[in-house]
């Protein structure tokens, strides 16, 4: 979670929209997006159901996630489990443009020794968590709101406001 955090952050200071263009949440473990942990939080859920009904899911559904990911349960404590997300196929690019690509493999370098607790504490210190009320929205564009000049940053509200009147008239 919080390396799409950076992503999206990091994509929006250098090119002004975000990539996921996912809605994070303040959470106390730090920003979560809200679709992305819903749906993975949905395939977790299988994983707990029975099997009867596990075969009545439609099964589009079952072999689009599960052909890209397993998750392995490891249970801490009685009321603890720890979800490890693996990749079951070679990463493709191929939906990623060239600027997401750039960021994506600053990240991987940048973050590539840093555990979820790091992350998670270097989030909480950062204008967007601050700011924001718990479980409320955070506005990622106050992580470039020191970055950047004042004229960028308006430049940034603007493309946001753009993206998300293309997205309601388009789809």
């Amino acid at each position: 979670n919080k390396l799409l955090y950076y992503l999206d952050c990091y994509h929006l200071q250098k090119y002004g929209r975000s990539v996921t263009k996912d809605v994070y949440r303040k959470l106390p473990q730090g920003p979560v997006p809200s679709d992305t942990y819903d749906r993975l939080k949905s395939i977790v859920e299988l994983i707990d159901i029975t099997e009867e009904f596990y075969s009545s899911i439609d099964s589009d559904f079952k072999e689009f996630f599960l052909e890209f990911i397993d998750i392995q349960i490891e249970q801490l404590s009685d009321s603890h489990r720890r979800f490890r997300i693996t990749a079951k196929k070679k990463f493709d690019n191929k939906y990623l443009s060239k600027s997401e690509m750039q960021i994506l493999e600053e990240i991987a370098i940048q973050f590539k020794t840093a555990t979820a607790a790091e992350l998670s504490n270097k989030t909480h210190k950062e204008l967007p968590y601050i700011n924001a009320e718990e479980n409320s929205v955070i506005d990622l564009k106050l992580f470039v709101k020191d970055k950047v000049s004042a004229a960028e940053y308006s430049e940034i509200g603007y493309i946001e406001k753009v993206t998300d009147a293309m997205a309601i008239n388009y789809g």
